[in-house]
């Protein structure tokens, strides 16, 4: 999640996807955090440090290409690797080395070891698995 840097009063919204929709329709939001206990979604005007873990939060950021990564919650595509695996403390800065990186049409983080592997290709579409959130390119999957 991304403390701080609020844009406005956060609003209730039932999905991430809401969430992101929201800021993505406010010029001002470069980033926004989402709890999926409380529903609730804060508009951010940066993401500050790059944020950090809270296992009720789902947050994103907003880039020119942004919204060719997509993300796949609890799911792994395991194989397909581009380099070492790093070590990423969020999601979100896992995802921001894969937008980075111009090969990469994929990636995996592991929300219990924090490591970040980033993927040429989803292999087989990848598998359920509870310790993973992963994202891919939008067509750009192969």
């Amino acid at each position: 999640m991304y403390p701080g840097n609020d844009l406005g009063k956060a609003t209730t919204q039932t999905t991430y996807e809401k969430c992101r929709a929201e800021c993505s329709e406010d010029e001002q939001c470069k980033a926004f955090s989402w709890n999926r206990k409380t529903r609730s979604c804060s508009l951010k005007s940066t993401i500050g440090s790059g944020g950090e873990y809270d296992p009720n939060a789902q947050s994103g950021y907003r880039e020119e290409d942004d919204s060719e990564l997509v993300m796949k919650e609890n799911w792994v595509y395991p194989g397909n690797d581009l380099g070492e695996a790093t070590n990423q403390s969020t999601y979100a800065a896992c995802r921001i080395q894969c937008f980075k990186e111009e090969q990469c049409k994929a990636f995996s983080w592991n929300n219990k070891t924090y490591i970040c592997s980033l993927k040429s290709s989803i292999g087989n579409g990848g598998q359920p698995d509870p310790n993973f959130q992963s994202g891919f390119r939008e067509g750009e999957i192969n």
